[in-house]
């Protein structure tokens, strides 16, 4: 997808990055992301791995199912989400960053100003709710070229951004979408609300 800017044209897929879809079903996904960490040789020492999904509760259950899955990465493996206390959250992306985690179940709130370089594995367990959410979230992958080549990636082997989903998981993000929209009644109530709660404070 090509997005116009004043100057230039730009495409916010970098070329280091692939994106794959995959119509796993929801019981075979976590399988799956251990399976291809494990068939592309994945380097702990080189690299991250991050897993986006949809609620808080699904990064614990499985940032722990996975453990369980492959003992291999116990004490490895962490959940990131708003739930966390803030210094929760901190523990958590320094831990992350320096190798203390090396694979992480995080919800959408693991964004803006996190430099992790060399998140070099990117996987997401459904869709999400908005394309901007999307592109923000596979640009966390791959952001140091140096550490890049070092992991073996290049724009010849680019990082493949792999995206599990199937006609169901859309039909739960349409229907999440339309229950997160206010009706017009509660828009006026609360607009009558404001200019109120404004009145009584000018007076």
């Amino acid at each position: 997808m090509i997005f116009r800017t004043e100057k230039k044209f730009f495409n916010p897929i970098r070329e280091h990055l692939q994106i794959v879809t995959r119509p796993v079903a929801p019981e075979a996904r976590l399988w799956t992301i251990a399976e291809y960490l494990q068939q592309e040789a994945f380097n702990p020492h080189t690299s991250r791995a991050l897993v986006f999904v949809t609620t808080r509760q699904q990064t614990e259950d499985l940032a722990e199912e996975f453990m369980l899955l492959q003992e291999r990465w116990q004490g490895k493996v962490g959940f990131f989400h708003a739930g966390m206390s803030g210094e929760e959250r901190e523990e958590a992306y320094r831990g992350f960053k320096s190798g203390e985690l090396v694979i992480l179940f995080a919800t959408k709130a693991f964004g803006m100003g996190m430099d992790i370089p060399n998140i070099h594995y990117i996987f997401h367990y459904g869709p999400p709710s908005s394309l901007e959410d999307y592109l923000q979230e596979v640009g966390r992958a791959g952001r140091d070229p140096v550490l890049l080549e070092q992991a073996g990636f290049s724009t010849q082997h680019p990082i493949q951004c792999i995206l599990f989903a199937n006609a169901e998981d859309f039909k739960k993000v349409r229907d999440r979408l339309y229950r997160s929209q206010l009706p017009w009644i509660d828009l006026s109530t609360m607009q009558a609300q404001i200019h109120a709660y404004t009145l009584l404070k000018d007076s």
